[in-house]
């Protein structure tokens, strides 16, 4: 026994050794000046806007870019104040890129005019298999024209290209506490909304249903069922986002099947 032990701790001397030393050659090799632009060439390729990085550093931890920037032509603007990347350094099946952990901080997405999604769907095809065992978002904030989405956290588990992984989601449209728990499937790039609460003091909606076409070119769509306050569902749907309210509803509480497109949409007030 004594043996096998010396030799087990023989072999992880010698794995701590190549370690460490695949780490200091791999630094020496490529500079933090040639990764920064590799990552920014990368990131505006993926995200189709003209890409910053202030600076790139490597540890044994993985990867830290600070100070990303991106900037699109219809001047919405992208800025992530740190993203920590923790590679798998062995992935299995080979073909695989893994990563473990992906951190994102103090994300602000900004747009002065109306929201146009940046298609970005086709371009992650790869050969290899691409597996984020979690990826975790804090202190997210999303605006445009008038609606203000901050205080997001965003929590993403096995995330792949090829299979459904679930997201839950924290955050406040106007001062309104929001929490959605959904599966997402890049593949058919469609979110599926298991429950989402929107509550505001003692009122509160209940949201479920699909999103769909969210990254592709294709339109993007909904069908949504939606319970709840009638007041807080103006409040946080029509007035944000088309501008308009609903008074022709006379009780407080609604039970609505909405679907539509970026451009239209369509109210049904279903029978209690």
């Amino acid at each position: 026994m004594k043996g096998i032990k010396k030799i087990f701790l023989a072999f992880f001397v010698v794995f701590c050794f190549l370690l460490i030393t695949s780490t200091v050659l791999f630094r020496m090799a490529f500079s933090g000046k040639w990764v920064k632009n590799i990552i920014q060439w990368r990131v505006s390729k993926y995200t189709g806007g003209k890409s910053q990085i202030k600076s790139v550093s490597m540890d044994f931890s993985g990867i830290v870019l600070n100070n990303i920037s991106v900037f699109y032509n219809d001047n919405s603007i992208l800025n992530i104040e740190k993203i920590k990347i923790s590679p798998n350094l062995f992935p299995f099946p080979r073909k695989q890129i893994a990563l473990n952990k992906i951190l994102i901080f103090n994300l602000v997405m900004e747009s002065k005019n109306k929201f146009e999604k940046n298609v970005f769907k086709n371009k992650f095809s790869t050969k290899h298999a691409i597996i984020i065992n979690s990826l975790i978002l804090r202190n997210g904030l999303v605006s445009f024209s008038n609606l203000k989405i901050e205080k997001i956290d965003l929590d993403i588990k096995n995330a792949s290209l090829s299979n459904t992984f679930p997201i839950d989601l924290i955050f406040t449209i106007n001062d309104t506490n929001c929490r959605l728990n959904s599966e997402y499937s890049y593949k058919n790039d469609l979110l599926n909304i298991k429950e989402a609460l929107i509550k505001e003091n003692n009122e509160e909606i209940f949201v479920s249903g699909n999103l769909a076409n969210i990254l592709g070119s294709n339109k993007f769509n909904y069908d949504l069922n939606i319970k709840g306050n009638r007041i807080l569902f103006n409040k946080v749907f029509l007035s944000n986002l088309y501008k308009r309210k609903i008074a022709a509803f006379s009780e407080n509480e609604i039970d609505l099947q909405v679907s539509g497109d970026s451009e239209n949409i369509q109210i049904e007030n279903l029978p209690h």
